[in-house]
């Protein structure tokens, strides 16, 4: 025959395993919740967060793009209006300077001959320009101020030609140093291999943190972000970037009228790096959770079945 004691034993057992298990059972829903949760909903934040901050610092970009295009545009337009305050003051070669103009020249449009210029001491106007160049400015020149794509000057830097059409038969020429935007693009990055890049109104690289590209003016035309870009357009893509050889998801947007294009790109990858961070640090919490829940659930199972315990030790 069975004792009191023994089947009273076998119940507070029995009663002990049933609060543990009832405990870990509540506690488990809420932490294995909270650990599927990160995995989608911090990628969903970072993928919402790049359509804000990257878009953002792209547009605050393109601000100070259209500002120096206006500074520059309006500069030049002042100084070919009045090429005979050119020599009186280097205060006038100065502030040329200080808004990157290597020199300002104004040539015959047919010969390409140089009639006047203002210049650096290390950068004067040639004294007569290329065929080539000569027939592409010529060819573009209207007399609203125009830029032409960028270029390699004589000495290997990059610049930039503002031009615009003369009375006369003549043609007002600047060689632009590109510095601005490599400053401006230098100025922006985050992340492991978040940056910056601007192109030109033809999709040539004028900052790009390859410097290889920057110094080959890389045409990145073909990226489907860069073509939106030339096309005038503002917005957020995911392009595969030969220069990372990834997908990346980038806010851009154009600088208007004249085109030039600012993207601020960053890798995918690095947004599922941050998710999985957030996955596994869920995991160690639903770990450190269970262990001590289960050290809870064992000690209210013994408080609980203590009462019970003391009849049967009584009986």
């Amino acid at each position: 025959m069975v004792s009191f004691g023994a089947v009273t034993e076998g119940l507070l057992m029995r009663l002990r395993y049933f609060l543990i298990l009832t405990i870990l059972a509540l506690a488990l829903v809420p932490v294995a919740v909270f650990r599927i949760w990160p995995n989608t909903a911090v990628l969903q934040t970072e993928l919402d967060d790049v359509q804000e901050r990257h878009l953002f610092l792209a547009q605050n970009l393109a601000v100070a793009l259209v500002r120096y295009h206006r500074d520059v545009s309006n500069t030049f337009d002042l100084m070919i209006a009045t090429p005979a305050i050119w020599g009186t003051s280097d205060q006038v070669s100065n502030s040329l300077s200080e808004l990157g103009f290597r020199h300002l020249c104004i040539a015959d449009a047919t010969t390409g001959r140089l009639e006047t210029q203002v210049a650096r001491t290390d950068a004067a106007c040639p004294d007569s320009l290329p065929s080539q160049l000569l027939d592409e400015l010529v060819t573009l020149a209207a007399p609203d101020t125009a830029f032409s794509e960028v270029k390699e000057a004589t000495d290997g830097t990059n610049i930039l030609y503002v031009f615009a059409a003369m009375p006369g038969g003549r043609l007002a020429y600047g060689a632009l140093s590109t510095s601005y935007f490599i400053e401006l693009g230098q100025a922006i990055s985050f992340g492991e291999r978040g940056h910056a890049a601007i192109v030109d109104h033809a999709g040539n690289v004028l900052f790009h943190p390859l410097p290889d590209w920057i110094a080959t003016r890389k045409n990145i035309a073909m990226v489907s972000a860069v073509q939106r870009m030339m096309n005038g357009e503002t917005g957020v893509e995911i392009f595969y970037s030969p220069a990372l050889k990834g997908d990346m998801i980038a806010g851009f947007t154009s600088v208007q009228p004249v085109g030039w294009g600012v993207m601020i790109p960053q890798p995918i990858e690095e947004l599922h790096e941050k998710a999985d961070f957030a996955n596994n640090s869920a995991a160690i919490v639903l770990l450190l959770g269970l262990s001590s829940t289960f050290l809870l659930a064992l000690f209210v199972s013994i408080i609980s079945s203590r009462p019970l315990e003391q009849i049967s030790n009584a009986a």
